[in-house]
């Protein structure tokens, strides 16, 4: 049996989608990636589990209105792995974070808190306790990279690095500036600067795909949509942005990020 992936202090361990349609979209990321579909209950509510070979990869819930109304957007959110999560409390408020719920109790699977960036992105922490994380990273059908979109990066780029002691390096891809967040020296995300003013800070996730052409043409077959076509990053692959039909974004790549 294969060890369980091991995620430290400050790596990202979890995806997962709040959606108010959860019958369209549950199947359709199940028939895109191949997912298989496990729903359990957690507390008073079910959580709808993908996996592959029996292994988690990310999961879905039905976001209500009043979460919408307390700022949980419809969309594709980030879990990052901590050793305690109450200790960040007072940091996230000092470095003007916004904390939308918690810390709290999920059941018996770990310790979380959601919050907003200063710049409007939200996001969770996770204190493991029976829950690690996702059983399966880059290959295809995984979650391989977490990418903020974020209108100020140099704000961003304060919170991130002063709440969970990540290190960030910008560099030139493709004639962009692009910010590589490493954690004790190993990649954990990316940030770009938003371009399009009506767009609001978010984190996105991006799923490894065999060839980002065949899985737009699926995408778009099941009620997808696409934001970004097949553009490919020098010495690394190729990426692409989707919409699901519920319009929710979400990337698919053919490289493998996560160290």
């Amino acid at each position: 049996m294969q060890d369980p992936i091991i995620y430290p202090h400050g790596t990202f361990c979890w995806a997962d989608l709040g959606t108010t349609n959860v019958e369209s979209t549950k199947t359709f990321y199940a028939e895109l990636f191949g997912w298989e579909i496990d729903e359990t209950i957690v507390g008073s509510w079910t959580y709808i589990k993908y996996t592959i070979d029996n292994k988690e990869v990310a999961a879905l819930y039905n976001i209500i209105e009043e979460q919408i109304e307390k700022g949980y957007p419809v969309a594709w959110i980030a879990y990052i792995a901590v050793d305690n999560v109450d200790n960040h409390v007072k940091k996230i408020k000092a470095l003007g974070g916004k904390i939308l719920r918690g810390p709290f109790d999920v059941s018996d699977q770990g310790r979380t808190i959601s919050l907003q960036d200063p710049t409007g992105a939200t996001f969770y922490l996770w204190q493991a306790a029976k829950h690690k994380g996702a059983g399966q990273v880059n290959k295809p059908g995984t979650v391989t990279w977490y990418e903020l979109a974020t209108n100020d990066v140099v704000k961003a780029r304060t919170f991130y690095t002063q709440l969970l002691g990540w290190e960030a390096e910008t560099q030139t891809i493709n004639g962009e500036l692009y910010t590589i967040f490493t954690s004790n020296g190993r990649k954990v995300a990316g940030m770009v600067k938003l371009t399009e003013p009506s767009t609001k800070p978010h984190w996105r996730i991006y799923f490894s795909v065999e060839d980002c052409d065949v899985t737009i043409r699926k995408a778009i077959a099941l009620g997808g949509e696409v934001s970004v076509t097949t553009t490919s990053i020098s010495n690394m692959g190729d990426f692409a942005v989707l919409r699901d039909p519920q319009g929710i974004g979400f990337g698919i790549t053919t490289s493998f990020f996560i160290d």
